[in-house]
């Protein structure tokens, strides 16, 4: 744009700041692009790695002490409802009366596996408290 020409009904002759040329534009958004990306960075890489954590697969023994070879069909049936429980993970050991199973705490905590069992009709033996905390 030379001297004394009109951008929008404006003259911009007497407004030596204002720079209306192709390089300058350039570089500024090139700068502007610079600083967004290394203040965005960071941020992105937070909320990429912030959820990595997606599963937690533990194993677990439930105790059941009336646990008959009966009683199996019924502690399969109860633990069918949560996708959390590896249903192949069964180890059963009749003369201990105990299911050891792996879970993913993720998705379902050893509570609530005690208690779909016990609602079925099979006594589970919960763990003692050992101090005022709630829960089990």
């Amino acid at each position: 744009m030379t001297e004394g020409e009109v951008l929008v009904g404006r003259s911009y002759a007497a407004c030596p700041q204002v720079r209306l040329d192709a390089g300058y534009a350039a570089s500024t958004g090139t700068s502007m692009r610079r600083a967004l990306l290394f203040l965005l960075f960071p941020f992105a890489m937070l909320l990429l790695f912030a959820g990595c954590r997606r599963t937690d697969v533990r194993e677990m023994t439930v105790s059941m002490p009336g646990l008959v070879e009966a009683d199996k069909a019924k502690v399969v049936e109860a633990l069918a409802k949560y996708a959390g429980v590896e249903k192949d993970s069964y180890k059963w050991d009749m003369d201990a009366k105990t299911l050891t199973l792996r879970y993913d705490s993720m998705q379902v905590a050893q509570a609530n596996i005690r208690y779909a069992i016990d609602e079925k009709g099979v006594k589970v033996a919960f763990p003692e408290k050992k101090d005022d905390r709630a829960g089990h």
